[in-house]
């Protein structure tokens, strides 16, 4: 047994979820429980019972098919047809009829299915969705897929339900090493695909050190045109002021051109390269001075603009007259630089500043081009992306599994690009092109790779989409949380995927009621399901795994866990072991738990 066939990559939407609010257009099977005096009468729709006021008759016991209408606050079913029959597939293949749709054999048992399990849906979403069923080759995933998306009020188009399709038929780890291995393959190798190639190795191969780090950000702006990380590197005092974008992109151009480009990119030693003019600084000297950067950051920026504010009108006009300032201007500039600005700047910056703090027009060329970096904030928020994207590799070989764990977990998602679409709705698009997400796009969009490249990118293009389709749902007021990613940096055999579950909270899930699971293929243990469920802050850990010695050589470990949750406040209360069977019979059990809801009132209207 696979963890595939346990792992329900789509959340599990449960009967009483699904009906506690009706939406206007849907379309659902009811039955009539009990008739009440004055034309009411309670039916009962899935597991929830409501009472409605009668304006058409109806007999008891029997259901019917109605289709919701709001108005005014107001819900009406307009009932659908006669009463229903005992047989199914009839009573589907009378409701396609009804709504103009094909009565084929397929679209009678999808919406059969759909009832079924309450899966709220209209008649333009089936519409929609049996056109995307009639053109899959696999109709029982179709259905899966398509009955999720209808659950999750996803827009039923074909790219949704490509993306979610993809969760189930593609690994994302499996996807990033045949594109790795079909851009590695290639006999001359694009600068901006190489780049994609060192991005995905990030990804999925062990980290790379800082120099190459470095090289791969220089490599991507030479490649694609930009100058951020350029201006990065003078910001730092890295790159003299005066030297010019275009020739230093020029040289770097050149040298990808030669034959030993792919040995110079793992050798990781930038002093020796010329095409880098980076003073001989080595790669961890960079590392130290973004990272102060960083930290300053903020006053920085705000030094920038008061510097603005007090001088740089005054010293434009020094420059184009060609004349010094003022001493008492000058005192008061080379103050300011030198007792705000200089102790917040790493030393290599310093010492290129400290050099243009003479009182004559061609030092405060240098000085303006410097001052004016502090003021951009793409500069700042490249510092911040790239340091992010090295903590991956940091110091990666004397951290703990857990340590690893998490580190990889916190940074993945900002590198595969899982928030790229509200990056581009804040503007913030000099960060797009360093997510995965952003460089595929761009290569799908130049068309110029080889077809294997293009297939395997626009897949792994549509298992992100489908992680970000299903990375956070909201149904009822009880968050669904998906979080997948690629365990080999991890030294995992398969992808780990874990989802979480459980009330809403200040927009968050409320960690003291919630439930998470991790779906793990282990090297030795093999695929291991783990349940975690916290209520009241007290810890039920269920392990699913086939290894009958898994619980004696777990027992030690117990105690270790135990204090670990204490020190974050919360009581173990009890650590299981099933076979991974016992797993699968539950699914079931989960979808029908027992639920009933009442609504009275004068609020429905049949």
């Amino acid at each position: 047994m696979s963890v595939e066939h346990i792992n329900q990559r789509l959340p599990i939407i449960r009967s009483s979820d699904s009906t506690s609010g009706l939406r206007d257009g849907q379309i659902i099977r009811g039955q009539i429980l009990k008739l009440y005096p004055n034309h009411k009468a309670m039916i009962q729709i899935g597991l929830k019972k409501l009472v409605a006021q009668l304006e058409t008759p109806l007999t008891l016991g029997d259901k019917y098919h109605f289709q919701v209408n709001v108005a005014n606050d107001i819900i009406y079913l307009r009932m659908l047809g006669e009463k229903l029959t005992e047989q199914s597939a009839k009573n589907s293949s009378t409701l396609l009829k009804q709504l103009n749709l094909k009565t084929t054999k397929d679209n009678g048992t999808f919406i059969q299915s759909l009832l079924s399990d309450n899966v709220p849906f209209n008649g333009e979403q089936l519409k929609k969705a049996l056109r995307v069923l009639d053109q899959s080759h696999d109709k029982e995933h179709a259905q899966q897929t398509l009955k999720h998306m209808l659950a999750a009020n996803l827009p039923i188009t074909k790219p949704v339900f490509d993306a979610l399709t993809s969760q189930g038929k593609n690994k994302l780890a499996n996807q990033l090493q045949q594109l790795q291995q079909n851009l590695t393959q290639q006999v001359s190798l694009p600068p901006f695909e190489q780049y994609v190639s060192s991005y995905v190795n990030q990804l999925i191969g062990l980290p790379s050190n800082t120099t190459q780090a470095v090289e791969n950000e220089v490599l991507f702006d030479t490649t694609t045109n930009k100058t951020t990380f350029f201006n990065a590197l003078k910001l730092i005092g890295m790159i003299e002021p005066e030297v010019n974008n275009d020739e230093w992109g020029t040289n770097w151009k050149s040298y990808l051109s030669q034959s030993s480009v792919s040995s110079s990119l793992t050798t990781g030693n930038i002093e020796k390269h010329d095409y880098f003019l980076l003073n001989n600084k080595n790669g961890q000297d960079i590392i130290s001075a973004f990272t102060k950067i960083k930290t300053n950051q903020e006053s920085l920026f705000d030094l920038g603009n008061q510097w603005k504010h007090l001088f740089s009108s005054r010293i434009a006009q020094s420059v184009q007259s060609q004349s010094p300032l003022s001493t008492s201007e000058y005192q008061q500039m080379n103050r300011f630089i030198s007792h705000e600005v200089l102790p917040l700047l790493p030393e290599s910056q310093q010492e290129q500043l400290a050099k243009s703090l003479k009182n004559e027009p061609q030092s405060f060329v240098k000085l303006i081009k410097v001052m004016e970096l502090l003021q951009d904030n793409q500069i700042y928020r490249r510092i911040s992306h790239f340091l992010a994207q090295i903590e991956l590799s940091n110091d990666y070989n004397n951290q703990s599994a857990e340590q690893r764990f998490y580190q990889y977990m916190k940074n993945f998602a900002n590198m595969v690009g899982l928030s790229y679409e509200s990056q581009v709705a804040e503007n913030m698009n000099s960060q797009l092109d360093n997510t995965l997400k952003g460089l595929l796009l761009q290569l799908i969009h130049q068309n110029q790779s080889e077809a294997p490249i293009l297939e395997h990118s626009t897949k792994i293009l549509n298992i992100i989409n489908g992680l970000q389709l299903q990375s956070v749902n909201e149904i009822n007021n009880i968050l669904y949380a998906h979080l997948q990613f690629p365990g080999d940096k991890l030294g995992l055999a398969n992808e780990v995927d874990l989802k979480f579950e459980g009330k809403k909270k200040n927009g968050h899930i409320d960690s003291d009621y919630c439930r998470i699971h991790f779906f793990l293929d282990l090297n030795h243990l093999k695929e291991t399901i783990i349940d975690m469920n916290v209520q009241n802050r007290s810890v039920t850990v269920t392990v699913y795994n086939d290894l009958k010695e898994l619980k004696s050589m777990s027992t030690p470990f117990i105690g270790l866990l135990k204090e670990s949750l204490e020190s974050l406040k919360y009581h173990l209360s009890t650590v299981l072991f099933k076979p991974l069977s016992s797993k699968t019979d539950q699914k079931n059990t989960l979808k029908n738990s027992p639920y009933e809801t009442y609504t009275q009132g004068m609020d429905y209207r049949i």
